[in-house]
């Protein structure tokens, strides 16, 4: 079967062990300093997730599969979906075993000026915490990731209005859409020059890994 891309997670991340993986979205700005002792700092682009991941030590025959995945993800214009493999759920449901079935939680409510979003579905009286994040899958194929800036509780009938997130919030959100509070993720590229071959020692490799950056087209 030839290679769908995104990779998805259970192509590729979900295959391969991975013993340490970054993941930020850092605001991107600039300074000036002036001679009158005034600092300028402006934004040099809309924030986006980055990261790396260094997979864990692994037999030869696999880490040669992990090479033949990792060579085709450097095709320009190939990409795959990244979340943080050990992150699932949201800090008080770690699993998510109190979620619905994916498709029962969503926006309710996108307010792009404010960049926050309201939710529906959530489990009654569940309490979002700063740090949880989500994401949503929209329909032209992008998918969005966002952290949430601020705690809140749902209400007895699962809503949760008014919400800030990080990033900014960019056109294509929208009612209704589906959200996955469960293994948020985003569509990511390999960034050029950074994959790690490794090194075999007895039949056993070790120092395979890349960086990333998020693709949001």
């Amino acid at each position: 079967m030839a290679l769908d891309f995104p990779l998805s997670l259970a192509d590729f991340l979900d295959r391969f062990p991975v013993a340490e993986i970054t993941l930020d979205c850092p605001v991107r700005t600039s300074g000036r300093n002036q001679a009158s002792g005034a600092n300028y700092t402006f934004e040099e682009a809309e924030p986006i997730w980055v990261g790396s991941i260094q997979f864990a030590t692994m037999p030869a025959s696999q880490a040669a599969s992990l090479e033949v995945v990792l060579r085709a993800l450097e095709v320009p214009g190939r990409s795959f979906i990244a979340t943080h493999p050990r992150q699932r759920g949201p800090v008080n449901d770690r699993g998510g075993a109190a979620f619905p079935a994916l498709g029962g939680v969503t926006l309710s409510a996108v307010a792009y000026g404010a960049h926050a979003v309201s939710f529906a579905g959530l489990p009654a009286l569940f309490e979002v915490v700063a740090g949880d994040r989500f994401s949503v899958a929209l329909a032209d194929g992008r998918r969005a990731m966002h952290e949430v800036q601020e705690a809140g509780a749902a209400n007895a009938a699962g809503q949760l209005g008014n919400v800030s997130v990080w990033p900014y919030l960019r056109p294509g959100l929208a009612a209704s859409d589906v959200v996955d509070f469960i293994r948020p993720a985003f569509k990511a590229t390999i960034v050029p020059g950074s994959r790690s071959r490794g090194s075999d020692a007895r039949g056993k490799v070790s120092g395979v890994g890349f960086s990333f950056m998020q693709n949001i087209r």
